[in-house]
């Protein structure tokens, strides 16, 4: 576990490399901003279920667990390469960490681009930035989808401030978008994909969630019960990637960063 710690020493985040290179806690002063379910964490066999995990290559499920592409079928479970693999740690400052992923032969299995993925992990005030890098190491253009699934520790009644009128249900594959009226507080499981926000921010009680334009979608995500909201962008909509989607590209042998930045 690496610590990183603003200046002023009242911003903190834990980073661990060991645990999909996510971060696992953000503190200011004595509040802890993110939820985390220490049995998921202590176990490599599950996904780790609080913290902010990485999104990569896709964000959510793929339709039936598959994706055909160039004539092969490609396996990959939700959320898939990132969030159970371990990273190097590739440098790290008193507050900033940068962290990275590579294609190996066993990722070429679920995913076939040679991709190097860096995540820059930094403090400052008040504010966690999260660059991601991703590399394209191939000689064919990448497609992909970039997303984080931030578990903020929160229990309602809340207000949101979302740069967004409708939404989709994705417990309703298929569904069509229906007017964004009111955040149900008490559904047994709430998965909500916010399609085209028109604004770069979006804010949960005094949490702002800042994201660069990549990030078309948002997703929020709670379990009726747990102390956790999810407020989570992605890059592109649920089943995107097997669907020619807002899907992201990068070109052989080029890069593609995107950030967003979490305010407290």
């Amino acid at each position: 576990m690496i610590e990183i710690v603003d200046s002023s020493g009242l911003l903190r985040a834990r980073v661990s490399p060991q645990r999909g290179g996510m971060v696992t806690s953000l503190r200011f002063e004595e509040r802890e901003y993110l939820y985390l379910d220490q049995a998921t964490f202590e176990d490599p066999s599950k996904n780790v279920r609080g913290g902010i995990p990485i999104l990569f290559p896709i964000c959510g499920p793929l339709d039936q667990g598959v994706w055909s592409y160039k004539g092969c079928q490609y396996h990959m479970p939700q959320h898939v390469l990132a969030r159970q693999a371990v990273w190097e740690v590739l440098g790290q400052g008193s507050d900033w960490v940068e962290v990275g992923l590579k294609w190996s032969d066993q990722t070429l299995t679920q995913y076939p681009f040679r991709f190097e993925l860096k995540v820059h992990y930094s403090v400052v005030g008040r504010t966690l930035t999260i660059r991601h890098t991703h590399g394209n190491q191939g000689s064919e253009p990448m497609p992909f989808q970039s997303g984080l699934h931030p578990y903020f520790r929160l229990e309602g009644p809340l207000s949101w401030e979302l740069p967004a009128d409708r939404y989709r249900d994705n417990e309703k594959p298929g569904s069509s978008t229906q007017p964004l009226d009111s955040i149900p507080e008490d559904w047994p499981v709430l998965d909500w994909e916010l399609p085209g926000p028109t604004a770069p921010q979006a804010r949960v009680q005094d949490i702002c969630l800042h994201y660069d334009s990549h990030y078309r979608y948002l997703v929020i995500w709670h379990l009726a019960g747990k102390p956790f909201w999810c407020l989570e962008p992605w890059s592109g909509p649920r089943f995107g990637l097997q669907r020619g989607v807002d899907v992201l590209t990068c070109p052989a042998g080029q890069q593609l960063e995107t950030t967003v930045k979490i305010e407290v």
